[in-house]
């Protein structure tokens, strides 16, 4: 992939070799999966080591998602935040 992106001449930073691996080899049907198994993750009969470890894992996918949106909503936040700063 990396001398894919280098033939392109595609700048190569973290967050674009990372979208470009994660498109390619983590299809979007695994992570809706992953992220449903987590909403609907219980502790059941198991202990709570296990349960733990489980969320553990399973909270990755989520978290991606939320800070992703985070990150992607940024810039707007900022300017509601220094719109409101001018205001005081």
């Amino acid at each position: 992939m990396k001398s894919m992106m280098k033939e392109r001449q595609e700048v190569i930073i973290w967050e674009v070799f990372r979208r470009k691996f994660l498109s390619e080899y983590f299809p979007n049907s695994v992570k809706y999966a992953k992220e449903v198994e987590f909403l609907q993750l219980t502790q059941g009969n198991g202990s709570m080591t296990d349960y733990a470890k489980k969320f553990k894992h399973l909270s990755r996918f989520y978290a991606i998602k939320l800070i992703l949106l985070i990150y992607n909503n940024f810039s707007i936040i900022k300017k509601v935040v220094n719109k409101i700063e001018r205001v005081k």
